[in-house]
């Protein structure tokens, strides 16, 4: 059976006792966020199950007569509250990577996986014989989606549990930081992961350390850039920068004075610092194209 075809076709809906029902050994999502599963069994006691599972239909298991294919999570959620019997649609599904994809794709259409559950699920696609294409069609999502998840399998083992979504929001490393991450050297990723934990970034922070260490690294995003694809990307910097602060100029005095007016008077002394940095940095840039602009001359 394809993964494109209609597993559902031909499957009946049944009551099924619990315990006759095992989770699938394949299951790609690993994390069960408890609040979540505690909120479902208490709809499900307050309201019945709605929703049926589905399952398969095995042999040579003395305990077990199906095997969830899709609703471990409203497994779980039965069983804390003591329910012996679910609805459930049983299918004959037998290929067990046409088993896993029907999990996962199912698992999409609801709450997702965890980035490093989507990423191992994506990796164990891709090793089947799909192609990224194929497995961005069959998920709904984009190549670069599948693609950048990919590479979440480069980090070292200890940053990726930096991604574990059991730490606190604030200690747990956003996706993007992530694959940022995932381009530099191992020894370097730790370096920096432990630095943004350690100063307690906020995303936008940690991302622009993590570019900065790719460019003294000189790790190259993406394809190589020539020198006019990077003074074009400096004029283009320069206009945007410029154009912007003519619009806040262009704004009356009261309307900036409003920009602060519910805000904590620390947040425009932030602001004044972050102008001056911004200066700082944009003046040090000039200087620097002013030293080389002659030299560069020199040598045409």
């Amino acid at each position: 059976m394809s993964a494109t075809s209609n597993y559902l076709e031909g499957a009946k809906v049944l009551m099924v006792r619990r315990n006759r029902i095992r989770p699938f050994p394949g299951q790609p999502r690993t994390f069960f966020d408890q609040t979540y599963l505690e909120a479902l069994a208490k709809s499900i006691a307050t309201v019945g199950q709605k929703v049926p599972i589905i399952v398969r239909r095995i042999t040579g298991d003395p305990g077990h007569d199906y095997e969830l294919v899709d609703g471990q999570q409203r497994w779980h959620a039965c069983g804390m509250i003591g329910k012996d019997s679910m609805i459930a649609i049983v299918t004959e599904l037998d290929d067990p990577e046409d088993q896993f994809t029907s999990s996962m794709v199912a698992n999409y259409s609801r709450s997702p996986h965890t980035v490093m559950d989507t990423a191992h699920a994506l990796k164990r696609m891709l090793v089947s014989g799909r192609t990224e294409a194929d497995i961005a069609a069959v998920l709904g999502r984009s190549q670069g989606w599948v693609s950048k998840h990919l590479c979440i399998l480069r980090l070292c083992p200890e940053v990726q549990q930096l991604l574990d979504p059991t730490r606190p929001k604030d200690k747990r490393l956003s996706f993007t930081v992530a694959y940022l991450l995932s381009e530099l050297p191992p020894e370097r990723q730790v370096e920096a992961a432990r630095v943004i934990e350690s100063r307690g970034m906020l995303s936008h922070e940690a991302r622009t350390h993590v570019r900065l260490a790719a460019v003294r690294l000189g790790v190259q995003r993406g394809r190589t850039r020539t020198r006019s694809d990077e003074a074009r990307k400096l004029m283009e910097f320069l206009q945007r920068v410029e154009r912007d602060a003519r619009i806040f100029l262009a704004m009356p005095r009261r309307t900036v004075a409003q920009l602060f007016a519910h805000r904590k008077p620390e947040d425009a002394e932030k602001i004044g610092r972050a102008m001056d940095e911004a200066i700082a940095r944009l003046t040090e840039l000039r200087d620097v194209v002013k030293r080389d602009l002659p030299a560069q001359r020199e040598s045409a």
